[in-house]
């Protein structure tokens, strides 16, 4: 999968419009978010325990899949408001 916004690999074009193209940069941004939020999670997860800031486990709610919310529970202690 190509997920540069280039053309030919030679020149920055943030300009691309072809839905495709933008579909697989949304794509990698959000999986790019995700990744670096569950690795913070992972690290600052003691700090997350019990009812310690619930505003920013909501926004965590906004990056993190519902789906991961069990596993999240189960191996890291913190539970992801939404």
């Amino acid at each position: 999968m190509d997920c540069r916004m280039t053309t030919d690999g030679k020149a920055l074009a943030l300009w691309k419009t072809d839905i495709k193209d933008l579909g697989i940069l949304a794509t990698h941004e959000r999986r790019t978010a995700q990744g670096l939020n569950l690795l913070l999670i992972s690290i600052f997860g003691e700090q997350l325990s019990g009812t310690a800031h619930t505003a920013l486990r909501s926004s965590l709610g906004l990056v993190i899949p519902k789906d991961q919310d069990a596993d999240l529970g189960k191996f890291l202690h913190v539970k992801i408001k939404r």
